[in-house]
């Protein structure tokens, strides 16, 4: 338990300024501080610090503009973007036939379904991505309370803007992959790890 405590601790830690956590990691140890204890203080102090950022402009702007706007819009897109997708998933893969390759116009139709897709994963995790970055670099060190509202408002977006499942559609959802398994994976791979990326890109720097 207290080296649990103490690794809890050295996490937390990383929320300060290196000079400030170097500072704090020498006092606790000189101290002979327990787990416990040590975790008590360091997330102690890194929670005075975070409320003192929030007095500052910067992070209620980068929230306000950047946050949760963005988070509303990359929610709602992947939503209705993955709803789309599965019904294609479902056609060519649950139903593959070799008839789509060997006749021409099939074949080119699944051309231009696989060219959409790569598209949009790859329009989604860059945008992702950058928006990530951007929010960390207005937010500095507040962009911890500020990228978790970013990616409550994409996940809440995500979940309300989902489409109704159309009747003509229900042979798709009825498969528990693209009803339950689909709409996670897809917020999850192509919106929230990559803009978590992109705020540690920008913390790094």
């Amino acid at each position: 338990m207290n080296r649990v405590c103490w690794r809890l601790a050295d996490l937390a830690s990383q929320l300060l300024e290196r000079d400030e956590r170097d500072v704090v990691c020498g006092d606790l140890s000189e101290a002979r501080a327990t787990g416990p204890q040590a975790l008590r203080e360091v997330v102690g102090l890194v929670w005075r610090r975070q409320l003192l950022l929030w007095t500052e402009w910067r992070p209620w702007v980068a929230l306000a503009t950047l946050g949760v706007p963005l988070g509303l819009l990359l929610g709602a897109t992947a939503a209705v973007w993955t709803y789309t997708d599965a019904i294609y998933a479902w056609l060519y893969v649950d139903n593959w036939t070799w008839a789509y390759i060997q006749s021409p116009g099939s074949r080119l139709e699944l051309e231009r379904h696989v060219v959409s897709f790569a598209f949009r994963v790859a329009a989604l995790t860059s945008a992702s991505w950058a928006s990530g970055f951007v929010i960390a670099i207005f937010s500095r060190h507040a962009f911890w309370v500020t990228g978790g509202l970013f990616c409550l408002a994409v996940l809440g977006a995500f979940a309300v803007t989902m489409p109704t499942v159309a009747e003509q559609h229900a042979a798709v959802f009825a498969v528990t992959f693209y009803r339950v398994v689909l709409p996670p994976l897809a917020a999850t791979m192509l919106i929230l790890i990559p803009s978590i990326w992109g705020m540690r890109s920008a913390f790094r720097l």
